[in-house]
């Protein structure tokens, strides 16, 4: 059965181009979504890309940064309209560590309708997750591990499919070495890539605890990456980001490299 990744953001937090680096785990039809975006860019997405709520069967959420928690607020919103007009089967989870489900909650409770609230707890389900545990998830075993943010306490995620390929999402945090066992020669990673190292006078990478595109291929060539993915990036060079950031990453790993697009959709076989 095939196994895909649909790409439905790319850019860091404060892109216009581009929307916010998240994704969704497609396999038989039923997706798992890694982190959501800022806003309602991505019922675009989804539209787009011919997703729809009632194919959603769970959701992973990194952290509390506007980029990566908002956008979930939607998505429930658009599975609760989904369940309530009987185009859902089974629950929606949202998985994430303890002071994101706490603040997650906070913003449901205070933003979504009654409606919607009145299912939170019920068919959606808010689960808190620690370090180093591991859930049964709609792709597989999935290991939620603590990335070493420095800003805000992060999770990343681990997740061995059914037939043992295994994938590491960090959301935008650069490759510590606390994620080394889970990263290790993994089958796929996507990873944090703000801008090219030529350009770090401009971007910064290092003042918001980002990576250039040269130092997260170093560290996934040390650690054995067979496929890495880049995202969380600047979104000023346009058509040219793809080209520019494949021709130094390659200088530096050797496996697969890939620079996606928003909505493309990437075969994960």
């Amino acid at each position: 059965m095939s196994r895909r990744l649909y790409v439905f953001g790319t850019g860091h937090a404060m892109v216009t181009r581009l929307y916010n680096s998240c994704f969704g785990l497609e396999e038989g039809g039923w997706f798992f979504f890694l982190d959501a975006g800022g806003g309602n860019g991505i019922l675009q997405a989804m539209e787009a890309m011919d997703v729809s709520a009632a194919r959603v069967r769970g959701m992973f959420l990194t952290h509390t940064h506007t980029d990566h928690i908002l956008g979930g607020i939607w998505v429930v919103r658009a599975v609760g309209h989904a369940i309530l007009a009987g185009e859902y089967q089974g629950d929606f989870c949202v998985w994430g560590h303890r002071e994101l489900i706490g603040a997650f909650r906070q913003i449901c409770m205070a933003v979504l309708a009654p409606d919607i609230l009145a299912q939170l707890d019920g068919r959606i389900r808010l689960l808190e997750v620690s370090d180093g545990q591991t859930c049964a998830t709609p792709f597989g075993p999935t290991t939620f591990f603590d990335t070493g943010c420095a800003l805000v306490r992060q999770f990343g995620c681990a997740i061995r499919a059914p037939d043992g390929a295994r994938m590491a999402y960090l959301g935008d945090e650069p490759i510590h070495p606390q994620v080394y066992p889970y990263v290790q020669g993994c089958g796929w990673l996507i990873a944090d890539a703000l801008c090219l190292e030529a350009e770090r006078q401009i971007h910064h990478p290092e003042h918001s605890f980002h990576s250039s595109v040269k130092e997260t291929c170093q560290r996934a060539e040390e650690l054995g990456v067979q496929r890495l993915i880049l995202c969380h990036t600047e979104d000023t060079h346009g058509p040219l980001r793809k080209a520019l950031y494949t021709r130094e990453g390659q200088k530096y790993f050797h496996g697969t490299l890939l620079v996606p697009d928003d909505r493309e959709i990437l075969s994960l076989q």
